[in-house]
């Protein structure tokens, strides 16, 4: 095995729309990786045709692994088990790569291999429709560090050398569904150095979003942060001011004049993003009407995801399984 081995690899599971352009990117890479491994999860549709037909007439060594019921977890662990590369690129079948994003991505890794275990790169969210569109500014403002929590790092766009990935014991296979990226990086950082390549830019097509499909996203995405007890005060605010405003409104309902309060309280909430959107000169219409609502969705969801991880994780120690907090 070389030094700088690079190996790019990714889960999979019903990615016929967007696959075809991530492909297209994997192929105008200015850096080439060495080899792709690539784990399906169970796919209904025609991702494995598309797979297999680029397998076809691609010079990269490319292996497919295909393990139905596999969670996202597992399915990276056993792409990475499978790989002889020193350095691992991760993305997902709903992004389209930069042509410079492999090279930028692991240039720290490759220049200094000692002191930089992990590279996290952009991901930049494009949306369809009225929705999707505000859907992906919200995004924008989160990962690039507008917004007062912390930026958002995910394996749609990240490298990592697999000397650290072996040392953490891989991805959190114990977890359900989601925040294994957030989990493995802490592990990560606890051992390794790491950078961000800001030039590094993955596109997430993420598609049209519905405002029930921006609650259930949230939902989803933070039910892992309650398996693995992650930023709880985080949670506990937003959880102390939705309290506050229902608290409020019923009160109201026996003292009118206390109306205002809670509506004040939940028109801050829910666009308190209007600065940096004015900041960011992104402004419309809609940042005034639909984006208001899909960060109230996207509250509650993250507060109903994170109570339900916490009592599956609950459930877990009572019943006597291992988790890894």
């Amino acid at each position: 095995m070389r030094s700088f081995d690079i190996a790019l690899i990714m889960t999979l599971l019903n990615e016929e729309k967007d696959l075809p352009g991530l492909l297209e990117s994997i192929d105008s890479q200015t850096l080439r990786p060495d080899e792709v491994v690539i784990c399906d999860s169970g796919s209904s549709d025609a991702t494995m045709q598309i797979i297999n037909s680029w397998r076809d007439s691609c010079p990269l060594k490319v292996t497919i692994i295909e393990k139905p019921g596999l969670n996202i977890a597992q399915g990276r662990n056993l792409a990475i088990n499978a790989v002889d590369s020193s350095i691992i690129s991760v993305t997902d079948g709903s992004c389209v790569l930069q042509k410079d994003w492999l090279q930028e991505i692991t240039r720290p890794m490759r220049s200094n291999e000692q002191t930089t275990g992990i590279v996290y790169g952009v991901t930049v969210a494009v949306g369809e429709g009225r929705v999707g569109h505000q859907f992906a500014v919200l995004h924008s403002l989160k990962t690039n560090g507008r917004e007062l929590s912390d930026s958002e790092h995910s394996s749609r766009s990240v490298a990592f050398l697999r000397s650290v990935w072996d040392a953490v014991g891989g991805y959190p296979e114990w977890m359900t569904l989601a925040g294994e990226d957030t989990y493995f990086f802490m592990q990560v950082e606890k051992i390794s150095g790491s950078s961000c390549a800001q030039d590094a830019k993955a596109y997430w097509h993420h598609g049209e979003e519905s405002l029930v499909k921006v609650f259930q996203r949230h939902k989803r995405n933070s039910l892992g942060d309650g398996e693995a007890h992650l930023a709880p005060l985080r949670y506990l605010c937003l959880l102390g001011i939705y309290l506050a405003a229902v608290i409020g409104l019923f009160l109201s309902i026996l003292s009118p004049v206390l109306l205002p309060l809670p509506l004040m309280l939940l028109i801050a909430v829910c666009f308190r993003l209007t600065p940096s959107v004015l900041r960011a000169r992104l402004i419309q219409i809609d940042t005034f009407t639909i984006l208001p609502a899909i960060t109230l969705l996207r509250d509650l969801g993250m507060v109903t995801g994170y109570i339900t991880g916490l009592k599956r994780s609950l459930s877990k120690r009572l019943s006597g399984h291992s988790v890894g907090t």
